[in-house]
């Protein structure tokens, strides 16, 4: 059959509508695929938000977490003095107090100023910094187990945490010719503590020595 012979007016009706269809389908393919890319973006946005608020819940459980932990710890050092304002007063009414009950026969001390404290290692502080401030401490002991005791007594009544740098211990004069007289200074101890304070670097509040406990830098008891 030759291509002039064919009835193209009866064949005009179905190409149209071929062709109709074929643009329908077009249309629809094409429509479909629009939407499953609006419905891929509306998924991974969800997904980032579910992700996002799945973090954020983590994050929230595991900072419950610390602070059930960490909170008692951190409320007992503040209790104790290592965390918050340096407590002078506290140190001074100690050693006052622990000197009489050990009827020491002389003391004598000097506070210095606070200081930023750098150990020798690296420590982790995050937002707290360490500060430290030495006392000199100059006394007459009877024998060596007073500065024991003065220093066990001084640690569980005194707010704060220090440690003993050095001491240094010399014979008094004509001492240990009798030892029962208790207000004889048989050795003269000098000592130095370091009083050790954590400080949370965002509160201002707590930069300075607050004045208004007692800047009783020195002391003389006999």
């Amino acid at each position: 059959m030759r291509l002039a012979d064919v009835e193209w007016r009866l064949l005009r009706g179905s190409m149209m509508v071929s062709a109709i269809c074929l643009t329908l389908g077009g249309a629809l393919i094409y429509g479909a695929a629009q939407i499953a890319a609006e419905a891929e973006r509306r998924y991974m946005a969800d997904r980032g938000r579910y992700q996002s608020a799945r973090a954020r819940y983590l994050r929230l459980d595991d900072e419950k977490r610390l602070l059930d932990e960490f909170a008692p710890k951190f409320a007992l050092f503040r209790e104790h003095g290592l965390i918050g304002t340096e407590q002078r007063l506290s140190w001074v009414e100690a050693l006052r107090a622990v000197a009489v009950g050990l009827k020491l026969a002389a003391l004598q001390y000097e506070i210095g100023t606070q200081e930023a404290f750098s150990p020798e290692f690296t420590v982790p502080a995050g937002s707290f910094k360490v500060f430290s401030t030495d006392m000199q401490l100059k006394m007459g002991l009877l024998h060596e187990g007073d500065l024991r005791a003065l220093l066990t007594a001084l640690e569980e009544a005194a707010r704060g945490q220090f440690s003993v740098t050095n001491c240094r211990f010399d014979r008094s004069p004509g001492s240990f010719d009798d030892t029962t007289v208790a207000s004889r200074a048989n050795l003269e101890v000098r000592c130095n503590l370091r009083w050790l304070l954590v400080k949370n670097r965002v509160r201002r509040d707590e930069t300075r020595y607050d004045d208004k406990q007692g800047d009783d830098r020195r002391g003389d008891d006999r």
